[in-house]
């Protein structure tokens, strides 16, 4: 599975999808550290395609939120997630079940 979730070309890393969404919360919660442990230790680069907004505040510095195949807003994760201005991102902050 790593190997369809990392296709390195000269320092950047891309192809990670939900396809981890389907395993166990330990095996998923390990995979998800080694991800950022690779980007971390070799300085690579991570484009991230997800719907869980957990993930996506774990892995990305930046976010890029879509509708409809266009993005509706796009900025530092913790400052999109923290403060949404677009109402789909407002809408979908809203929806995440909080601890």
């Amino acid at each position: 599975m790593i190997d369809h979730a990392l296709l390195t070309v000269r320092g950047l890393t891309k192809r990670y999808g939900d396809r981890v969404g389907c395993l166990d919360v330990s095996v998923q919660a390990r995979l998800l550290d080694l991800l950022r442990g690779l980007v971390a230790d070799l300085g690579l680069s991570a484009i991230v395609v997800t719907h869980d907004l957990a993930v996506a505040r774990l892995l990305a510095h930046r976010l890029l939120v879509m509708r409809g195949g266009e993005i509706v807003e796009s900025g530092l994760t913790d400052q999109v997630l923290d403060d949404p201005q677009h109402p789909y991102t407002q809408l979908l902050v809203s929806s995440v079940l909080q601890p």
